[in-house]
């Protein structure tokens, strides 16, 4: 059992033991004291167990839901449809692909989550990464699921400046994703708590409200460029580049799988190395708020071949 399915499990039974002080029910409250003692000591041994695996708790909460009863089909349907959606699009940027307007999502089956537990209270799905292996570093979906309930949270914040600063890895696809998740969340009343790992989030009617006018208010263009400088190094396992401009000025970011092997055969051939004047192929992304400052971000896609000899000192 997941520390996320058991923090859930633990949410909901603090709620019946609420609702039995309520009801001056002693024997009630005397078994949900056991079961509690019980959840915690195991979730204090999985903690000391680090996960490595994404996994998560959604709670709904609103009119889709009546108290620990149920949730409305059609809404849970279209809610974990759309989280799921929102998921796979950001790990397809994480992994450095870019994503054109419509079509296939790149990688789309490592990044499915599976509902493994419902927990009442608030109505929860704990959903995780499930996979025959185990893991000794965590894996890329979990470092995904961490930046969306990080974007998540931002989006609905009352400081403009969190969204800002979380904008920065969103693309046009991952961007509607969001508009899609928090426009269903909206129209239909609803709020919403996540729990991951240490992590936990909850946006209220008014939270969720403000991150729909945010997300619907945003724009993100994006182009190809290509830049001259000096290249300064690339990280090929954690695909990270450091480019230094003609000004000056030095921009880093993530690399494509492609240029992460163009560059592995130039500087084996000799024809890359630190500080050597090229031309990079960019594609450059604007995020631009409906308020405060828009900001740039540089992702390289490759390498002019053409332009290497004639650039180089």
């Amino acid at each position: 059992m997941s520390v996320d399915l058991l923090k859930a499990e633990r949410s909901g039974i603090q709620s019946l033991m609420d609702e039995s002080r309520s009801y001056d029910d002693p024997l009630g409250v005397m078994q949900c004291e056991d079961r509690l003692e019980s959840i915690d000591e195991e979730i204090a041994r999985l903690e000391s167990e680090p996960e490595n695996k994404a996994n998560l708790a959604l709670f709904f909460g609103g009119k889709p839901v009546v108290g620990s009863q149920g949730i409305r089909a059609e809404f849970a349907s279209k809610a974990l449809s759309g989280f799921q959606e929102l998921i796979s699009k950001a790990f397809a940027t994480h992994e450095g692909f870019d994503m054109g307007e419509r079509g296939r999502i790149p990688m789309r089956e490592n990044s499915d989550l599976m509902v493994t537990g419902v927990v009442h209270g608030s109505f929860g799905f704990v959903m995780d990464e499930v996979s025959a292996q185990d893991e000794l570093h965590q894996t890329p979906l979990k470092d995904v699921v961490k930046d969306v309930t990080r974007i998540l949270h931002s989006a609905g914040s009352d400081l403009e400046e969190e969204f800002e600063e979380s904008s920065e890895k969103l693309d046009n696809r991952t961007l509607q994703a969001l508009r899609e998740f928090f426009g269903q969340l909206d129209s239909n009343h609803a709020t919403l708590r996540v729990v991951e790992d240490e992590n936990e989030i909850f946006l209220d009617e008014e939270h969720i409200t403000r991150a729909r006018e945010r997300i619907e208010n945003t724009r993100i263009e994006e182009e190809k460029s290509y830049l001259e400088g000096r290249f300064l190094g690339l990280l090929p396992e954690s695909r990270k580049f450091d480019f230094e401009l003609e000004d000056g000025n030095v921009i880093s970011g993530p690399v494509t799988e492609e240029a992460v092997e163009q560059y592995e055969r130039l500087t084996a051939q000799g024809s890359l190395e630190y500080r050597k004047l090229c031309k990079v192929e960019m594609n450059v992304r604007t995020v631009i708020p409906v308020k405060g400052d828009r900001r740039t971000n540089y992702k390289l896609t490759g390498f002019d071949l053409g332009a290497l000899p004639d650039l180089r000192d």
